[in-house]
């Protein structure tokens, strides 16, 4: 077979913005990439939900569009993989029809529903059974508040889905399945037993037959169906290989595929991460831990939850987030290039949806501190940048106290890593080499990749599976930068836990006022 005869391999990554839908070679060159973005609707009391049938329309859009730029590739299709979200609520019917809008990650509307597991099950019991907390994040909560308020759609429900589940079953007709990865993020699947967990199922009030059979991420699933043929552009053949949720690929993606292997994720939210061999719980529960595409790791991580978005909102605030002729990182950059480390004593907290690793507090708000006249914008925008990178910092912390990773590099991925002023702060800060991946934006679609690869028999497994993100160049500690930052570090840990009580109080007037 010549090189014009390999499989290619297309992978969707069912973003929170977008979809984006990437084309490789069997050898794991990158071939091309198209997106689609679609909108998450805001609902009060910190809601956030998307169209699942918005999610298809881009999967359609962005496959067409690959179709008519990579003709010869896309006629070699040998597998269609599967990427997306994780801790959503996707309530379908038999027929795999949804019965309301999906609740997604950031969906933060089940406080309620979060505090009355906590008192029925306890939060440690939760964390060893399934490595994570009990938290509006994940998705056991949402599942309870969708019962609790949408009894009637709750009675129709057949299976609760995650967002690549729902695409392969609408590619395929399969419906009520999903991996180990998509599943360990529910915060309802026994990560030891790997089985849902009818603790926690009971406690929720979560029928086991609400939840779908958990296969193997490399499984082969079935065929595009020829309506799916007609919409997408594929052919009625292609295999379909069901994948993972997207901090699993993004693991894979990152190269991180031996226990020890650390990366960093650098988008709208951000995580430190580590493969393990076996599950190493904190004792203080700042980490949690999900199932890696191999059924044989998982992966330990810290989440910060609003980095890049951070950026974002600060761009749109200052009034640079409606620039289109240019990256609004290289933007962010110049600006923030024009102050020194230490932002002139000015602190950052990027607690605007609140905050996971390590102070886990939803309610959690965002600030600047130290602010005064001496301050221009130059200041304020690296204040930010430095902000996330003391709460990266914090996380890393948790790593070094349970001695989960001793490896003297960090791979990093992700959109936020496309800001060169960025990265230079994460590699002073941290004390360690980022080795900056080849693919960036790309590196969830190249870990779905890597599972179809190993689904046909093209690599044995996913150890064998990191061709798909080479190494781009390495990111070496700078001292005199780290020097200016470090001296701030311990005031940024100290003010969280000085607010906290604050924090609440405001939260409290707020809702009081509503």
């Amino acid at each position: 077979m010549g090189p014009h005869d390999d499989p290619v391999i297309l992978a969707f990554d069912i973003g929170t913005t977008g979809c984006k839908t990437a084309l490789f070679e069997s050898d794991g060159r990158f071939i091309g990439q198209r997106f689609s973005g679609y909108p998450t609707l805001r609902v009060e009391n910190g809601g956030a939900e998307q169209d699942p049938e918005s999610w298809w329309q881009a999967v359609c859009k962005t496959s067409q569009l690959l179709k008519i730029d990579y003709p010869s590739a896309f006629h070699r299709l040998g597998a269609v993989a599967c990427c997306g979200i994780m801790n959503s609520c996707l309530p379908v019917d038999a027929h795999g029809e949804p019965l309301r809008y999906a609740m997604i990650h950031a969906d933060r509307r089940s406080g309620e529903q979060t505090s009355q597991l906590v008192a029925r099950i306890g939060d440690e019991t939760a964390y060893q059974i399934t490595g994570n907390r009990l938290e509006p994040y994940f998705s056991i909560s949402k599942m309870l508040w969708y019962r609790q308020h949408e009894s009637d759609l709750f009675a129709r429900t057949r299976w609760f889905l995650q967002a690549k589940d729902y695409i392969a079953g609408r590619l395929t007709g399969c419906w009520g399945i999903t991996d180990r990865s998509d599943a360990s993020l529910t915060s309802c699947f026994d990560l030891k037993r790997n089985v849902w967990s009818g603790e926690l199922l009971k406690a929720a009030g979560v029928p086991l037959r609400m939840m779908p059979a958990v296969i193997p991420s490399t499984t082969i699933i079935g065929k595009v169906t020829p309506e799916a043929s007609r919409e997408t552009g594929f052919s009625a053949d292609v295999p379909v290989v069901l994948g993972g949720g997207d901090g699993a690929c993004a693991t894979q993606g990152a190269g991180a595929v031996k226990p020890g292997d650390a990366y960093l994720y650098l988008g709208g939210t951000a995580w430190l991460a580590t493969l393990t061999a076996g599950l190493q719980p904190d004792p203080k529960m700042r980490l949690t831990a999900f199932c890696s595409l191999s059924p044989d790791f998982y992966v330990a991580y810290g989440t910060v939850q609003s980095a890049g978005s951070s950026v974002e909102w600060f761009l749109d605030a200052i009034g640079l987030g409606s620039v289109t002729d240019g990256d609004p990182y290289h933007q962010l950059d110049i600006l923030a290039g024009q102050a020194e480390p230490g932002s002139r004593g000015l602190l950052f907290l990027p607690y605007l949806q609140g905050e996971r690793s390590p102070i886990w507090n939803e309610r959690a708000c965002g600030l600047f501190f130290g602010l005064t006249s001496d301050h221009q914008r130059q200041h304020l925008a690296r204040a930010v940048l430095e902000g996330v990178v003391f709460a990266l910092s914090t996380v890393l912390d948790a790593f070094h106290d349970q001695g989960l990773i001793d490896k003297e590099d960090i791979r990093v991925i992700g959109g936020g890593a496309r800001s060169d002023l960025w990265r230079r702060m994460m590699a002073a800060a941290f004390q360690r080499s980022l080795l900056v991946m080849t693919h960036q934006r790309e590196a969830t679609s190249c870990g779905a990749a890597a599972a179809a690869a190993v689904a046909l028999g093209i690599v044995d497994d996913l150890s064998q599976a990191d061709i798909f993100n080479p190494v781009h160049h390495r990111e070496e500690p700078d001292a005199a930068l780290a020097e200016g930052m470090h001296r701030w570090k311990p005031l940024f840990s100290a003010l969280y836990w000085l607010l906290a009580d604050k924090m609440l109080e405001r939260q409290q007037l707020m809702t009081n006022h509503l």
